[in-house]
């Protein structure tokens, strides 16, 4: 198994991980109603989403040189764990922002 095998395979076993996680405690919310279930599950949901924007990263950059990239597309994968990191960033802030600013 090469490198870059284990690497798809790490990533993919975290997104179904995390999938299922998420649906247990969305399931927990639906009958507790609890805002902070709510709040794990939002997050359980994200962390899929990373793991999801990292495997295409890792997926974009297995292609081989094209006329436009002679390099290839290996940088890629930084792009989008970059995209990932960012967003888990500022959708964080916004979220927090909001929760800052509005009435309870």
């Amino acid at each position: 198994m090469s490198h870059r095998d284990g690497s798809v395979k790490v990533v993919l076993t975290a997104a179904v991980v995390n999938f299922f996680v998420t649906l247990a405690k969305s399931v927990g919310w639906m009958f507790s109603m609890s805002p902070s279930m709510l709040a794990e599950a939002i997050h359980s949901f994200a962390d899929t989403a990373n793991q999801l924007l990292v495997y295409l990263g890792i997926r974009i950059s297995r292609k081989g040189p094209t006329r436009e990239y002679p390099a290839g597309y290996g940088q890629a994968r930084y792009l989008w764990n970059l995209i990932s990191a960012s967003g888990i960033f500022f959708i964080g802030f916004g979220v927090t922002v909001y929760h800052g600013v509005s009435p309870l």
